[in-house]
């Protein structure tokens, strides 16, 4: 009887997601021009295109739908958030901004991790309104009037 490795479905998919937005460059500009920036402090980033009932936003890149919320976390601090999901802390289901959710890892990936033996973080890189603005500010999709309160 041969001992194979627990099998990282979730980590696949999200390396895979990872490879697709790191190799489309246009991908982070699609992603700033698919979403609503209302130049109010901590407004809700929305999103744009449509999306089917109960189904979170995403991008679809060659064909494979990504997560808009990863594509806002990675554009804004540069970091992808591996084998986390996101819980969103508004209650607008179009919301993409970083700041109005956190990641967290699931049981059954964390499980997977840990029976491998793997190291990892309980939290991604933490996102700060001032980082969101400054990233806006770059892509050009708020104006001036967006005073970082």
């Amino acid at each position: 009887m041969s001992h194979h490795p627990p099998r990282l479905p979730v980590l696949k998919t999200q390396f895979t997601a990872f490879r697709l937005v790191d190799t489309a460059p246009d991908t982070v500009a699609r992603f700033w021009a698919s979403i609503r920036c209302p130049p109010i402090g901590n407004a809700c980033w929305s999103w744009r295109p449509e999306r089917r009932r109960g189904c979170e936003p995403v991008l679809s890149i060659r064909g494979r739908p990504v997560h808009a919320a990863r594509i806002a976390h990675y554009a804004v601090t540069g970091d992808w958030p591996l084998a986390y999901r996101r819980i969103r802390t508004c209650s607008n289901p179009l919301c993409v901004r970083p700041s109005h959710g956190r990641w967290q890892l699931g049981t059954t990936t964390r499980r997977a991790l840990d029976a491998l033996e793997v190291s990892y973080r309980e939290v991604s890189t933490p996102v700060s309104v001032e980082m969101e603005i400054a990233a806006a500010r770059r892509a050009g999709v708020i104006d001036q009037l967006w005073a970082a309160d």
